[in-house]
C-alpha cells in the first residue's frame, strides 16, 4: 500500500527558508548601519585630533608672541597665517591683570597681560556635514 504524499514537509521547509532569508536581510542591513556609524565616529575623532594639533602648532609658532603684542583692542587675525590650512581666528579680548601675578615673585613680576581668544574649526564627513571646534585662551604678558 502506497500512501500519497501531500507536500507538507516541502511547505514547512520553504516557510523556514523564507523566515531565515528575511532574518539574513535584516542582519545585513544592521551590519551596514553599524559600519556607517563606525566610519562617522572615526572621522569625528580624526577631526578632533587635527584641530587639537593645529592649536598646539599655533601656540608653539615663533611669530605668535610678536603678533599678539601688536594687536589693538578688538583686533582679529586669521589662524591660517600661523598654521597652514587651519580655519579660525585669534581675537584680542582684553588687557588686564595677569592671573599668575597674584603670588608675585621675581619670576612673575609682570602684572599686565593681553588676553587673546583662539577658535579653530574644521569640517568633516560626507559633504562636510559635521564640524569640530576648539576654543582656547592665550595669556601674554605685556612689557
Amino acid at each position: 500500500m502506497r500512501r500519497r504524499q501531500t507536500g507538507a514537509a516541502l511547505f514547512v521547509a520553504l516557510m523556514l527558508l523564507m523566515i531565515l532569508s528575511v532574518l539574513g536581510g535584516v542582519m545585513l542591513s544592521t551590519s551596514g548601519q553599524g559600519a556607517k556609524v563606525t566610519v562617522a565616529m572615526g572621522e569625528r575623532i580624526q577631526s578632533e585630533q587635527r584641530v587639537e594639533g593645529q592649536f598646539n602648532q599655533l601656540v608653539a609658532h615663533g611669530d605668535l608672541q610678536s603678533s599678539i603684542g601688536s594687536m589693538a583692542s578688538g583686533d582679529s587675525m586669521a589662524v591660517s597665517g600661523f598654521v597652514a590650512g587651519a580655519q579660525g581666528d585669534l581675537t584680542h579680548s582684553v588687557d588686564g591683570t595677569c592671573s599668575r601675578s597674584y603670588t608675585a615673585s621675581s619670576g612673575n613680576a609682570i602684572s599686565n597681560c593681553r588676553y587673546v581668544r583662539s577658535q579653530i574649526t574644521e569640517s568633516y564627513g560626507k559633504n562636510a556635514s559635521g564640524s569640530t571646534s576648539l576654543a582656547g585662551g592665550i595669556e601674554q604678558p605685556l612689557l
